[in-house]
């Protein structure tokens, strides 16, 4: 999992250089696959790692800020991981879009919280609640979902590869 951790910070930290006006929550797939892959402690811990990453590299918003966000999501969601089946290539990209939303959702409580003033619009509404978990989840699904099904599909054509040359 560790290895999945510095893949999704690589994203994260190169990502914006090639895309710079796409904000895509980059960590939520790695949280998401934590569910399936940890407790719930290891999972807020890992929440919160990824949280104040964020935290540390974002200027708009007060150091814990993200923390907070992603280990609050991270409570109301991870009993939802049996509704959805692990090995199911659409439960990915669809917790990732869950996780977006809902996290958006409990930013703007933080917002209310600690006096920032946020204004609701029909465009906030559907860019942060509709476009960028959306995009989130097509993210999930190019940046976690199909390497690791080439990756499979690659052992598997590897080894019988390997067994195919010992064969006389």
């Amino acid at each position: 999992m560790f290895y999945l951790f510095l893949y999704t910070l690589f994203l994260f930290l190169f990502l914006p250089l090639f895309f710079p006006f796409w904000h895509v929550p980059i960590f939520a797939p790695f949280i998401v696959l934590c569910f399936y892959r940890h407790s719930m402690t290891s999972c807020l811990c890992w929440s919160f790692c990824c949280g104040f990453i964020i935290d540390l590299f974002s200027a708009e918003t007060q150091l814990g800020n993200y923390a907070l966000n992603y280990c609050l999501t991270t409570l109301c969601l991870y009993r939802y991981q049996f509704h959805f089946f692990e090995d199911r290539l659409s439960t990915l990209p669809t917790m990732t879009f869950f996780f977006t939303s809902l996290s958006t959702m409990i930013q703007i409580v933080i917002f209310q919280i600690i006096s920032r003033p946020f204004a609701l619009s029909w465009h906030w509404l559907f860019s942060d609640l509709l476009f960028i978990p959306f995009q989130a989840a097509i993210c999930a699904g190019v940046a976690f979902v199909i390497p690791s099904l080439l990756l499979v599909y690659l052992k598997r054509e590897y080894l019988l590869f390997r067994l195919s040359r010992r064969r006389p």
